[in-house]
């Protein structure tokens, strides 16, 4: 983990009544301009401060911790790229 600066945990377990999942949102994208990525991490941030949840950054952007009562299922909720979708 020191060596590459990089680590996991494991998703879709019960904690008591709940089921932690990952949201992985990507910021930083090859067709995003500098500008627009800045101005994306900022108002995520901020958002994510005022609701008080738990997240950690990655190369890509965040992994924000998301708490259900059902194991939500692993899909990609939005991806725009590998040609037209």
């Amino acid at each position: 983990m020191k060596k590459h600066a990089e680590f996991a945990y494991l998703t879709g377990k019960p904690l008591g009544k709940y089921y932690l999942s990952t949201l992985d949102l990507d910021l930083r994208k090859v067709e995003f301009p500098e500008k627009v990525v800045e101005r994306l991490e900022k108002s995520v941030g901020c958002l994510l401060e005022f609701l008080r949840v738990s997240y950690d950054k990655t190369k890509k952007g965040l992994h924000i911790d998301i708490l259900t009562p059902e194991l939500l299922p692993n899909e990609i909720i939005y991806y725009r790229g590998w040609g037209t979708v």
